[in-house]
């Protein structure tokens, strides 16, 4: 509730909101009401619209927090040997991506999939404000500002160098942003540091096939259907990667397999559809 009470502050400082309006507000959000949901009913109440509660929210509420904290992040990397990201990594990637994607495009039109997704409320965090941090990271993109979200998370690593929690919201952030080869990077940085990561896995293989790597994929997708209840969808993914290095006999297995799973609407139709190709 903390960030909800310094941004209603921000409101009443900055806006001609009746202050009692704005209380009122306030005071009917549940005690774990998170920052969405006061922005959410704020927008409901009517008393401010979308534009201008997104740049209040920006330039006076995320900016000076994140200036905060990137001087927190500082003063833990003081304290750290140095930390050699991979020359790549150093880079910043997201100059002009304008937003970030939920669903990305297996190959030529053939198939549309969701970005695989991080829950924050399942990560393992060293530290608060490498938490906070990363919610931060998080607030930003849901305001569009992917740019200051890398910055933040680049950081974090920087800071928490065996952090897992910020460098699989980076594989998150660059695949929503359509940086594959970044994505393949940072994946292979954390399962170093975190060899059971099964998301880390995930957006490895994901990025190898996008970036038609397909062996490599294969090898990361076996993998991943050996774990204890494996994803239906890995099946498919694997068997398209089977398909793609002419290994049709086990991309034809991969796909049986996956259809034995379930009904998956168009994942099943685009299964059906392959299996009928490999089987003329």
């Amino acid at each position: 509730m903390k960030d909800n009470e310094t941004l209603l502050n921000v409101l009443i400082e900055h806006t001609d909101i009746d202050k009692t309006l704005l209380n009122s507000v306030y005071s009917e959000l549940p005690a774990d009401a998170d920052l969405n949901a006061f922005r959410s009913k704020l927008l409901d109440s009517q008393l401010i619209s979308y534009e201008k509660l997104m740049s209040l929210s920006i330039h006076e509420f995320l900016v000076p927090k994140t200036e905060a904290l990137l001087d927190q992040l500082f003063e833990h990397k003081k304290h750290l040997s140095s930390f050699d990201q991979p020359e790549e990594e150093k880079k910043f990637h997201l100059d002009g991506v304008a937003e970030l994607k939920p669903t990305f495009i297996l190959g030529t039109s053939e198939l549309e999939l969701a970005v695989p997704k991080t829950d924050i409320s399942k990560l393992v965090f060293q530290h608060s404000d490498e938490k906070q941090a990363i919610m931060l990271a998080m607030d930003m993109c849901t305001m569009g500002e992917v740019k200051e979200a890398e910055l933040i998370l680049i950081e974090t690593v920087d800071s928490f160098p065996e952090s897992t929690a910020a460098q699989i919201t980076l594989c998150w952030l660059y695949f929503s942003a359509g940086k594959f080869r970044q994505v393949e990077e940072w994946a292979k940085h954390l399962l170093e540091i975190r060899p059971t990561s099964v998301l880390g896995l995930w957006f490895q293989a994901q990025a190898e096939q996008l970036n038609s790597n397909h062996s490599a994929a294969i090898k990361h997708f076996q993998s991943l259907v050996k774990i204890k209840k494996p994803m239906p969808l890995w099946h498919l993914l694997l068997g398209y990667s089977l398909q793609k290095t002419g290994a049709d006999a086990e991309a034809l297995k991969s796909y049986q397999t996956f259809l034995s799973l379930g009904n998956f609407g168009e994942q099943s139709k685009f299964a059906i559809q392959q299996v009928k190709e490999l089987s003329k």
